[in-house]
């Protein structure tokens, strides 16, 4: 009996596409990086460069790309936390990873705030005469902007410095701005360094110092 033979075609039905795993999946701000890896099911044959994103680059940082190795089916690369001076409580962002032919791959990763309610103080000028001198100080909070926050203000030498007894930052605004003003005490005592200091409750001062001539 003479036998028959037959070819049998088995087609592929996966695709080529990209995996991306990270650990740990929660970092600090300004903490150890995290790492993450991205992977190929394909070939090693040859290498692949993969472009990679933040959702969030205020938040979390990626390299612009990493090349998988001939040989080699994956590839690890750092992400590091940013420190954004805000009080923001845990933000998340979504990393991603692309490359030409292949399916892309996304995966969240969640920051952790390490920032502190703060007061800053910024003044336009550091110098001025007690000779009507004055200067405008510009409070700053670094918290939500939802409501207002009432600021105490104080001079270390109100015979040198007169500065008001408090301002109020607005909700909707980051800042205020007051007006210092140069005493002149008819005294000869050289140049003095005043210091201004913002306070509120919950909140760590902020202090810039003022020299009067």
């Amino acid at each position: 009996v003479a036998s028959a033979k037959r070819s049998i075609v088995v087609l592929d039905d996966e695709r080529a596409e990209l995996s991306l795993s990270v650990n740990p999946k929660s970092i600090a701000e300004g903490g150890p990086v995290s790492t993450a890896t991205v992977s190929r099911n394909t070939s090693t044959n040859v290498s692949l460069t993969v472009q990679l994103t933040s959702s969030d680059t205020s938040e979390a940082t990626v390299p612009g790309q990493v090349t998988i190795p001939v040989g080699q089916s994956s590839v690890t690369f750092p992400v590091s936390s940013v420190v954004d001076g805000l009080v923001d409580g845990p933000q998340q962002a979504t990393l991603g990873a692309q490359a030409i032919g292949f399916a892309s791959s996304q995966i969240d990763i969640t920051v952790t705030d390490s920032d502190v309610p703060s007061l800053s103080v910024t003044v336009a000028q550091t110098s001025l005469s007690e000779n009507g001198g004055v200067t405008t100080a510009t409070i700053r909070r670094n918290t939500s902007l939802g409501s207002s926050l009432t600021v105490s203000l104080s001079s270390s030498d109100s015979s040198e410095l007169l500065v008001p007894a408090s301002i109020v930052i607005p909700a909707g605004s980051s800042e205020a701005s007051v007006i210092l003003s140069a005493v002149d005490d008819e005294i000869v005592d050289g140049v003095q360094s005043v210091s201004m200091t913002a306070m509120a409750t919950g909140f760590q001062n902020g202090s810039r110092s003022v020299l009067v001539v």
